[in-house]
């Protein structure tokens, strides 16, 4: 009697699918979140004196935000009066610029920083600008549509 053995049969597992998920955007925002923390742990940024370890924060209410509904009128701003816009300029200049004062969006104070949104519509549909002043002064500018 002879026993033939056949050849063995190679069985394959399947191949592993590579991980597609990206890992740069949990690295980002983690980075980002964890530089947030440490900013609020540490007080960066903030305008208000060094306290001693140990001491209690003074407890002050919130402010009350002011908010108007956009413009309505025909007054606008142009791409042209937006470019000439500056960081560190008056509120004045601003107004001589483009011609009016805008509407007030929002203002706030806050430790003694008094902060006003002003927004202007642009000439077509939805088209409008923003300028953030601090204490009088620009801080920044946004722009949709000039």
């Amino acid at each position: 009697m002879t026993a033939t053995l056949s050849p063995p049969t190679v069985v394959s597992s399947p191949t592993p699918t590579p991980n597609r998920r990206r890992r740069w955007p949990w690295i980002v925002g983690g980075s980002t979140a964890v530089l947030i923390a440490i900013g609020a742990a540490t007080g960066a940024g903030s305008t208000e004196p060094a306290r001693e370890a140990g001491t209690a924060a003074p407890v002050t209410e919130a402010p009350a935000v002011a908010v108007s509904p956009p413009a309505t009128d025909d007054a606008g701003i142009t791409m042209a009066e937006f470019n000439k816009i500056q960081s560190g300029m008056s509120d004045d200049q601003v107004t001589s610029i483009v011609g009016d004062a805008g509407e007030l969006f929002s203002s706030t104070d806050l430790v003694g920083i008094h902060t006003e949104m002003r927004m202007w519509d642009g000439p077509s549909p939805g088209a409008n600008a923003n300028v953030m002043f601090q204490n009088g002064e620009v801080i920044s500018k946004a722009q949709a549509g000039l």
